[in-house]
Order: structure tokens, then sequence, then C-alpha cells
């Protein structure tokens, strides 16, 4: 998915991530997940990852693909573009 782009400092260069990638890496399937993330050049280059969790409301009125992308985008304080 794409973001509006968002420099990055990686190993003493700056890097321009334009894609995010996101996994659930775990999920109870009750009340809680937690998402994977990449950010990425747009060359698929990958310039940042980490983890995003999910639980109680936020997890109730998680219902798809795109609802995922906007929470963790929202978390990361990134913006989602077309």
């Amino acid at each position: 998915m794409n973001i509006q782009p968002i420099t990055i400092w990686k190993n003493g260069e700056a890097k321009t991530a334009t894609q995010i990638s996101i996994t659930i890496i775990s999920d109870n399937l009750t009340d809680s997940a937690t998402f994977y993330y990449r950010l990425l050049t747009e060359e698929s280059e990958q310039v940042a990852e980490g983890n995003v969790g999910i639980s109680g409301e936020d997890y109730a009125n998680w219902f798809s693909n795109e609802d995922a992308y906007t929470y963790v985008a929202d978390k990361l304080n990134l913006v989602l573009s077309e």
C-alpha cells in the first residue's frame, strides 16, 4: 500500500519510504492481534520495520485489510495514498 513519502535515516543515508507492507503475526481470535509492518522505498528496499498491536474496541471494529492498513498507518503517523 502506498503512503505519502516520508524520509527515514538508515545507515547514515536519507531514504524515502513510499510504501507500507503489513502482515498479521499473531491473533488470538478473541480480542487482540499484532501486525508486523515494513516501510519500503520505491525500489522495495526496507528502511524500517516493527510491530503494532491492536486490541479492545479497535480489534472489535477491524473487519478488513483496508481497516488494518488504516489502523497501522494511524499508529505510525503515516498518511495512506493512492
